[in-house]
């Protein structure tokens, strides 16, 4: 799906770990959820990823209203996932 294309998706928001420069959430993720979210500890490949991204976003590469969430610039020892964005099944 892509070029503006609607789909039922998953409404919950990915947390790409570890997303390097967003190979993983602009080849998968974002073509299944409305948006995800990256974290990664350099700067310099979260910034790459933010400005990849964002340009394939706006050019429509990904389904109506699929976006880029949270760009988060730090390592899993410092991630605290909010139970209500990331994981499903918990009340």
């Amino acid at each position: 799906m892509s070029n503006g294309a609607t789909c039922s998706c998953n409404p919950l928001a990915p947390a790409d770990c570890g997303a390097g420069v967003g190979r993983v959430s602009e080849q998968l993720l974002l073509h299944h959820f409305h948006t995800v979210d990256m974290l990664e500890p350099s700067k310099h490949l979260l910034d790459e990823a933010q400005r990849k991204l964002g340009a394939a976003v706006a050019k429509g590469g990904f389904p109506r209203g699929h976006s880029l969430g949270l760009c988060l610039c730090q390592g899993l020892q410092e991630f605290d996932p909010q139970p209500q964005r990331w994981v499903a099944g918990l009340p």
